[in-house]
């Protein structure tokens, strides 16, 4: 009775008065001397020989009696720290242990150990565009949060670095976003984050984007020829045509070796793909004429060598912002004509060791036209691809036809051209229609039509 009693007597409800009078009682045979709580269960705080005081909290996770810490008194004020243990109880009754989740939380990598961690385990083996990963990671992830634990990062603060973000390049922010919710998808799969913890990328708006159907009509195809055949590198030249050509990806295109070209049998072999499989391509005779014309670099296997003996051409970036700033040029003369005058001002300006060519003035022009560019929607080099796909449907080509040469991994990518081919199945009907309406007894209507004999004309 007396030991219940004494327990009793360390009961009452907190408040600040109560928790303000607390004092250590050094006399007292327990040194671990906590006033609990009446009106939350489990809930206490407790005051050590130094006069701080700590709220705690006890509670039954798996059969075992557990104590945390709440927080510090003077962090927290009773009420705040009575509301945090109400929430970690409730936890409880979903059958979490909050105790676990804080230790794992406590162990949790940071996001810059974490992001070589996903790059490794995840992107690398499984992406074939994990270099992209890399390259976000690298530029916005880790400066952003990378000293922070993952358990520690929360909605907000992905949010505030997709609103950054997104002030200049809001696809980017978008990508960036999703890459963060699949890290943190595979961060809780991995055991890094305790299970069912709120994933911080969800729920976050993405900024709208708007679908690409930029591609090279026939009226623009001699203009982009033009600006392509002026590139001075053979390569370039030829792996721009053969963009145009295949439809092959970009990566896909400049890691071609030639033992993937069987000129014999017409068709290019691709043993692994982003799709995720082998891809075999027929070779047109335009397309094969650029590849026994390529010059062949003497101990390199790349169709495309670069500039380094043995490697590959990495990067065509360059080449094409000059190939896209002539081809805006020729399509644009009364403005190429006004900045060609001012390219050479500029270069004639310049001081007298300065170079002065017609080469100079060439590059000055470029380096205008490419600023011109800079904002306004014009064709991507990815809508090359799109050209071959474009090109196709409206010669009367089927979707599934099209994701075959694209090798679309997802039918619904075809979509995008369905219409282009809407566009020729009407002119391909219309075309018939011409040449078998006549021997049916149907004039044209003066517009372009076709019109049905009335009964009377039948008649």
């Amino acid at each position: 009775m007396a030991k219940k009693a004494k327990r009793e007597a360390r009961k009452q409800k907190l408040t600040k008065r109560s928790v303000d009078a607390l004092r250590f009682d050094p006399a007292a045979p327990d040194r671990r001397q906590v006033l609990w709580d009446t009106q939350t269960p489990g809930f206490g705080v407790r005051v050590f020989e130094s006069g701080a005081k700590s709220f705690i909290l006890t509670y039954r996770a798996g059969g075992r009696l557990r104590q945390m810490t709440v927080g510090r008194y003077g962090d927290f004020t009773v009420e705040q720290a009575r509301a945090e243990a109400e929430d970690l109880r409730a936890a409880v009754r979903r059958g979490e242990d909050p105790l676990a989740a804080a230790a794992v939380a406590r162990e949790a990598p940071t996001m810059r150990e974490f992001a070589r961690t996903y790059l490794e385990r995840h992107a690398k083996p499984h992406k074939k565009t994990w270099r992209e990963d890399e390259r976000r990671i690298n530029k916005y992830i880790v400066p952003a949060m990378g000293a922070l634990r993952i358990a520690d990062v929360r909605r907000p603060d992905v949010a505030r670095l997709h609103d950054r973000i997104g002030v200049k390049a809001p696809y980017e922010a978008n990508r960036v976003l999703a890459l963060l919710a699949v890290m943190f998808s595979k961060a809780e799969e991995w055991g890094l984050i305790e299970e069912g913890t709120p994933n911080p990328a969800a729920k976050i708006q993405t900024f709208k984007e708007r679908s690409r159907d930029r591609w090279i009509t026939p009226a623009e195809m001699p203009l982009l020829v033009e600006a392509i055949d002026a590139e001075p590198s053979p390569y370039v030249r030829a792996a721009i045509k053969l963009y145009l050509l295949t439809g092959l990806r970009r990566n896909e295109l400049l890691r071609l070796r030639w033992r993937a070209i069987d000129l014999d049998r017409h068709e290019i072999h691709l043993a692994d793909t982003k799709a995720g499989r082998s891809h075999t391509l027929p070779l047109s005779s335009a397309a094969e004429a650029i590849l026994r014309a390529l010059p062949r670099g003497i101990g390199n296997a790349c169709v495309f060598p670069g500039e380094k003996p043995g490697q590959r051409l990495v990067n065509i970036a360059k080449p094409w912002r000059r190939i896209r700033a002539r081809f805006w040029l020729l399509g644009n003369p009364v403005r190429a004509a006004e900045l060609r005058a001012r390219a050479e001002h500029d270069v004639a300006h310049r001081s007298k060791h300065a170079e002065k060519t017609p080469e100079a003035v060439e590059h000055r022009l470029l380096t205008l036209a490419q600023a011109e560019l800079k904002g306004e929607e014009d064709v991507r080099l990815h809508d090359l691809r799109r050209t071959v796909g474009s090109w196709l449907a409206t010669n009367g080509a089927s979707l599934p036809l099209i994701g075959k040469v694209l090798n679309h991994s997802n039918a619904s990518t075809t979509q995008v051209y369905a219409h282009l081919a809407e566009d020729a199945t009407r002119t391909a009907l219309e075309e018939h229609g011409s040449r078998i309406g006549p021997i049916l007894g149907i004039t044209g209507d003066g517009e372009g039509r076709t019109a049905t004999p009335t009964g009377e004309e039948r008649q």
